[in-house]
């Protein structure tokens, strides 16, 4: 017999079609989830090539020996050149001038609204910023004229730009205002901008020239396992496991309901390497149909070469498992082996007359001759469950990131610069509030007045302030986390905070009237506790070792504090707050507090705005209104700050793992039904033939049906423990390896303390206690719902 010749899983077209489907099905979800994730990094790095341009490298102020290196490096594609020449004053205004290369156009592909690049040293191009300050149209043709270099100069505007320079990375040494070709002006300094053929040239560049800036915001590289792709892997990798296990049972059945025919081959001499061929060409003529068909999207959506390469590797090599698989169980049909008792179910004799046996022990005995089905079974449906469980944590806990996500302001008013505390007092904040929440463009304009570590409070003797600050046994690092370092023995660095509408439900002692009198403040004070040389607020440790508790203050005492400019006031303590405010763990200005914080009253402040946040209405533009606030704030000489962006890359991650979620747990919930419906109904199916073998060996009507109760009850409770088992230990591995750890550390920080995700842990407790109970009553249901129904369809 050949082997050309041998033809027996081939030429069986029903399972050659079942193969296909279950393929395509496997490989279309991979193709969906690989479209979705090449769609979503086209965008972004389309998105992030308009705001930032292509530069994926700065060098400000670039000195000779660094620019020789940048112009003669040889993978770099581009370098652009960037010339200030300084402040030029008009009209009362400011703003940044420069020139560039054309190298620089390439790289920084402006928006160009109006006009052209200026082509002369009298033509200029500007931001529309320079226009709205200036009062002007956005017409070219117009003339600016100002003090530069100590020198009147007049020019042409030849073109109109976008606001670039609010989003590109060190924004304020980015001119706003670009003149042409040979203006006669002395440089004060060049900025070079570079492009290689590769990003990962710049890792390499920066190793030997520290002081160049990456550009974070365009990433070239397609990376599957990225935060912002790591939803739609999980899918993929779901869509792969599925269909792998759905064709590895197809085949089983089907080998089992064609043992006879393969144990009288493997008799006649067809060796377990002559059908493996012929399982292999089934298999390989399924997986490449296909392929074939699930690469089209990536064809016509014109996937980088690599992606289609690596996806068809995919699909090859879940191909090439499969196989090896199937090797192994057709390997294990024996050669010569007695067909008709092969597989047969047996009963353990038993000496005892079946009239005396109980139903308990039939039961047992039941479950003993099937332990590897069941075992299978259930093992299958709890981890299925378990799935389920960790599917639908993962959604709840993307929904509550949107929500906190969108209460973030897009915009921050503030009189100190970024990261910077001048401890600057004055009204002008306060007028501007009074403006913008008359705007109808801004849907939440919240006013606050916060000082961080500006402020200083005594340390009275005997308290828990002076133990921690004096206590060796404690980690510097540690204490550094709770509490401001202060270099006076006798003073504690400490903040000051107002915010209208705090919660003081939880405020201890609380005297109402100090507190609105305008000289009241509530201190927190938490409740502290030391774990292996680290401290710890009680409230962040399960089992906190010894609690310490602050006395030194109370409730109605008069202290002494010492402004961030020297001034000492007397302030009352009108409550004490030992735990959190519900504000603290998502609130953008309260998430951050260190111990020993003072909340001030109302009216105990002289000037109790330094910080506004805005948020705007979902049907505004972002730019245009942040053009708007950057005029207002020029004009009132405050500092803001754009966090539209990082906004908007979180709601895109969590809009895209949100779709992901919702499809995996439609999946699981679909393949948890499929998967305890086919179980149950052979379980049934050999319950029934036991009971039957039972009456006929002697055994009652009603001892064989309480052993097949009590045998469904017992699968019952199997399930459901295998549920929570395998869903406690799926909760525990989200709890250990957060997703999108690194994002959230930077939009949530309230998230963390001293590294650890304490925040995700409370978040995921409070979810886990009514997400278990609830997954096991649908569990339990579910399997009585279907042992239901197939004894009815049995019966019918």
């Amino acid at each position: 017999m050949r082997n050309s010749r041998f033809r027996y899983f081939s030429r069986n077209r029903k399972l050659q079609l079942k193969c296909f489907l279950v393929f395509l099905g496997g490989f279309l979800c991979l193709s969906l989830a690989v479209s979705v994730q090449c769609g979503l990094w086209q965008t972004r790095l389309e998105t992030a090539r308009e705001q930032y341009g292509l530069w994926q490298g700065m060098r400000l102020d670039v000195n000779e020996a660094d620019s020789e290196i940048l112009k003669n490096h040889q993978l770099l594609t581009c370098v652009g050149t960037e010339e200030i020449y300084g402040a030029l004053e008009t009209e009362g205004e400011s703003f940044l001038m420069g020139s560039a290369d054309d190298s620089f156009w390439e790289l920084a592909r402006f928006h160009l609204i109006q006009g052209a690049l200026p082509e002369t040293g009298e033509e200029i191009l500007v931001e529309t910023q320079v226009l709205d300050r200036l009062g002007l149209s956005y017409d070219p043709g117009q003339t600016i004229t100002g003090n530069i270099q100590n020198e009147e100069r007049t020019f042409t505007v030849a073109g109109v730009i976008d606001n670039y320079s609010a989003l590109w990375i060190s924004s304020d040494r980015q001119p706003a205002v670009f003149a042409g070709p040979g203006t006669g002006l002395q440089p004060v300094s060049q900025h070079m901008f570079v492009r290689g053929t590769d990003p990962r040239v710049m890792d390499d560049l920066k190793q030997s020239m520290p002081l160049l800036i990456r550009n974070i915001h365009v990433q070239e590289l397609w990376n599957p396992f990225s935060p912002e792709n790591a939803a739609w892997t999980v899918l993929m990798a779901a869509a792969l496991g599925g269909s792998g296990f759905l064709i590895l049972t197809i085949l089983h059945k089907w080998l089992d309901s064609h043992r006879h025919d393969l144990l009288v081959m493997k008799s006649l001499g067809v060796s377990s390497r002559k059908l493996f061929r012929d399982m292999v060409r089934l298999m390989i003529r399924a997986s490449c149909v296909a392929s074939l068909m699930a690469l089209v999207p990536g064809l016509v959506m014109h996937w980088p070469w690599k992606v289609m390469l690596i996806t068809a590797a995919i699909m090859a090599g879940e191909t090439a498992g499969l196989c090896l698989l199937l090797y192994l169980e057709i390997s294990r049909i024996p050669t010569v082996v007695n067909a008709s008792a092969e597989g047969m179910a047996r009963i353990p004799k038993s000496r005892k007359p079946m009239k005396k046996v109980t139903p308990g022990y039939l039961g047992l005995r039941f479950m003993r001759s099937q332990t590897n089905s069941l075992a299978v079974f259930i093992l299958t449906s709890s981890l299925l469950a378990g799935a389920l469980t960790g599917s639908v944590l993962s959604l709840t806990e993307t929904w509550q990131y949107e929500t906190w996500l969108q209460e973030k302001p897009d915009f921050l008013l503030s009189l100190d610069p970024p990261s910077i505390q001048t401890f600057e007092v004055n009204d002008v904040l306060k007028d501007m509030v009074e403006k913008l929440e008359e705007d109808n463009r801004f849907k939440d304009v919240a006013s606050s007045f916060v000082q961080a570590g500006g402020w200083m409070m005594p340390v009275r003797q005997n308290s828990v302030l002076e133990q921690i600050r004096k206590d060796s046994s404690i980690r510097d690092f540690s204490r550094s986390t709770l509490l401001f370092p202060s270099e006076k023995p006798d003073w504690q660095r400490v903040s000051m905070i107002e915010r209208q509408g705090l919660d003081l439900s939880q405020v201890e002692n609380l005297d109402r009237e100090l507190w609105e009198s305008g000289e009241g403040v509530i201190l927190y004070a938490p409740d502290f506790s030391v774990q292996d040389g680290d401290l710890w607020l009680a409230e962040d440790l399960e089992d906190p070792p010894a609690i310490m508790k602050e006395t030194g203050y109370k409730t109605g005492d008069t202290i002494e504090l010492m402004k961030p400019d020297g001034e000492r006031i007397q302030a009352r303590i009108a409550g004490i707050l030992r735990k959190r405010m519900p504000e603290m763990w998502f609130d953008e200005l309260l998430s951050s507090c260190f111990a020993y914080t003072f909340f001030a009253g109302p009216g105990f402040l002289d000037y109790p705005v330094n910080r506004v946040h805005v948020r705007l209405n979902d049907d505004v533009s972002r730019k245009t209104a942040g053009v708007s606030l950057a005029a207002m704030a020029h004009e009132k000489d405050v500092y803001l700050s754009n966090e539209s962006a990082v906004k908007q890359q979180g709601m895109e991650l969590f809009n895209s793992e949100e779709t992901m979620y919702g499809v995996l747990v439609c999946i699981l919930f679909l393949a948890l039904i499929w998967v305890q419906f086919h179980g149950l109904t052979n379980l049934q199916t050999a319950l029934a033939d036991f009971c039957h073998r039972l009456i006929l060996a002697g055994s009652g009507t009603r001892a064989a049906e309480k052993a097949g109760a009590l045998v469904r009850w017992m699968v019952c409770i199997c399930l459901l423990m295998g549920t929570l088992g395998f869903s406690l230990l799926i909760c525990w591995i989200h709890l250990r390896f957060p997703v999108n750890e690194t994002l959230l550390r930077m939009i949530f920080p309230f998230l963390f303390i001293q590294q650890n995700p304490v925040g995700i842990l409370r978040l995921d407790v409070q979810i886990g206690l009514w997400l278990i109970p609830l997954v096991l009553l649908g569990e339990g249901l579910l399997a009585t719902g279907e042992m239901a129904l197939i004894r009815k369809r049995r019966k019918t």
